[in-house]
């Protein structure tokens, strides 16, 4: 048969969705948008002249794959989480108390490992489980009944529920039977995907517990979120004295950008504040044209097609727009090396990028409401 016509009309849907989901879909989120006006404050304006030619420079010569534009406010800390408590009781009670983990339940509170938990949401997941009816006197079902009774407390039999249904999850309703509990469920702790075992990790930490889980066949995973350490005051006010910005990017930001140019990869700095961070126009032109002069490591390229160049003669003078090192001589010792056009207009568009502290919608962060005072030696 055939299928032309089927086919045709199944691009076509694809490329109206495609369209839909990646075209039309974050245009009309953003067009409510409006820039902020406070009295005689408003942000963001529309770049114009040289600035917006150099957005075009920008775009044209892929500095957008390499920087980003969106800066992330704040430290991240990682959350350890029990997904699947694999079938090694043995083991995975060994990593937990080797690591020092704690089950955290949905109030914050920390309990201690218990081995009766474990061994028993395990026996909930084997096949003994089904022969409780049959046969109550073999033996693993009696042992089962000796770790039961150590349960006093439904919640504690609610924990055990859970980590069953970290495992495998057979029979719920025979499961709830065997400890005594409702066949209803209370709440939603019972429908948690997952068990903490411990917060406010770094990252070597996490991944240090984390491997350990999965040696002990369990499976587990981290979960970033951010940090609310005495130390995240001291992080910020030192982004800040770097030239970072005091705040985290918004969509009104890019309000004006038609692209956005947020970046597919971050190696090199990100750009977001770049015209508040580096303000100097003599520095843009020098790290543009040699980019190891400022950077000894650096693996950008020089972009040395955006100058002209000409000998200088005898005891000539540099030029008031020619470019030089950090001594105030020529960048090219014999040379003048003066700005073109388009280099001019890449560095006005460089010294554009700025997100000052004012949209509502992202203040700078509580913490930084004073300044910690340095600690002398």
């Amino acid at each position: 048969m055939n299928r032309t016509p089927e086919t045709l009309a199944g691009i076509l849907v694809a490329l109206v969705l495609s369209w839909y989901a990646m075209v039309w879909t974050p245009a009309s989120q953003q067009k409510d948008l409006l820039p902020y006006v406070d009295g005689e404050t408003v942000y963001p304006r529309d770049r114009s002249g040289l600035a917006k030619q150099g957005a075009e420079v920008y775009r044209a010569n892929g500095c957008y794959h390499c920087h980003s534009q969106q800066v992330r406010q704040g430290e991240v800390e990682y959350h350890l989480l029990l997904t699947r408590t694999g079938n090694n009781s043995e083991a995975l009670i060994g990593a937990l108390k080797d690591n020092d983990l704690m089950f955290v339940d949905s109030n914050g509170t920390e309990k201690k490992v218990d081995e009766a938990k474990i061994e028993l949401s395990l026996f909930l997941n084997s096949d003994d489980l089904n022969a409780t009816t049959k046969n109550p006197d073999k033996p693993e079902i009696q042992k089962a009944r000796e770790l039961l009774d150590q349960l006093k407390d439904e919640e504690s039999r609610e924990d055990v529920f859970l980590l069953a249904a970290l495992a495998q999850e057979k029979d719920k309703a025979i499961a709830r039977k065997f400890l005594g509990l409702p066949q209803t469920m209370k709440g939603e702790k019972s429908q948690r995907a997952s068990i903490e075992l411990a917060g406010s990790l770094t990252w070597d930490e996490a991944k240090s517990k984390l491997q350990a889980l999965k040696n002990a066949n369990a499976s587990a995973m981290l979960e970033p979120r951010k940090a609310n350490s005495d130390n995240v005051q001291a992080a910020l006010w030192s982004d800040v004295d770097k030239g970072w910005g005091l705040r985290r990017s918004v969509a009104r930001d890019y309000l004006f950008d038609m692209p956005a140019m947020l970046g597919d990869q971050r190696i090199g700095p990100d750009l977001a504040h770049i015209g508040e961070r580096r303000s100097d126009a003599a520095w843009h032109y020098r790290h543009l044209y040699k980019p190891r002069e400022i950077h000894e490591k650096s693996v950008m390229p020089p972009y040395t097609f955006l100058f002209n160049k000409r000998m200088l003669k005898e005891g000539e003078a540099l030029g008031a727009d020619a470019v030089t090192d950090n001594n105030g001589k020529s960048i090219e010792p014999g040379y003048e090396v003066t700005p073109k056009p388009f280099a001019h207009a890449l560095v006005a568009y460089l010294l554009s990028l700025r997100q000052p502290d004012v949209v509502p919608e992202a203040p700078a962060p509580k913490q930084m409401a004073t300044r910690p005072e340095k600690k002398t030696k």
